[in-house]
């Protein structure tokens, strides 16, 4: 298990293989709650996403050994989403408030959607997903 900043990073969880955005299960030191550690080209800007029952939002980044990342804090019943139906209607109210905002997800996969008490939520939104690393303006609003 590898530290990165405060977090014990415990496996890596499938996406998409040309992204610069690694997703990594793992556990916070300081208070034992489950998390997902995105890795990735610094810098590391917190994306600013609408506020959404379906969204996951980032809590806290950082850098360490010339990597970054972004973390996003799991609630401890979330479990990967399975159901095909509420996974389909949590990812569609999320990709929605986003895409209402003038927003794009870019690294819609699995290892993004959670289930979470009958509700399945997106984490991951306005990452750097595609092959090269994204312009700064991936994290603001579109002209």
């Amino acid at each position: 298990m590898k530290s990165i900043g405060p977090y014990v990073a415990a496996r890596e969880l499938p996406g998409r293989p040309s992204s610069p955005v690694q997703t990594l299960r793992a556990t916070d030191r300081l208070t034992g709650m489950p998390v997902l550690l995105h890795v990735l080209p610094p810098p590391p800007l917190l994306p600013e996403l609408p506020a959404h029952p379906h969204l996951l939002s980032p809590v806290d980044s950082g850098a360490e050994d010339g990597l970054a990342y972004v973390v996003t804090e799991l609630p401890l019943q979330a479990r990967p989403a399975s159901d095909p139906v509420l996974t389909a209607r949590g990812a569609l109210a999320a990709l929605q408030a986003l895409h209402g905002g003038g927003l794009v997800h870019g690294g819609l996969s699995a290892s993004q959607l959670w289930s979470v008490d009958g509700q399945v939520l997106l984490a991951g939104a306005g990452l750097p997903w595609g092959a090269r690393p994204a312009p700064r303006t991936i994290y603001t609003r579109w002209p």
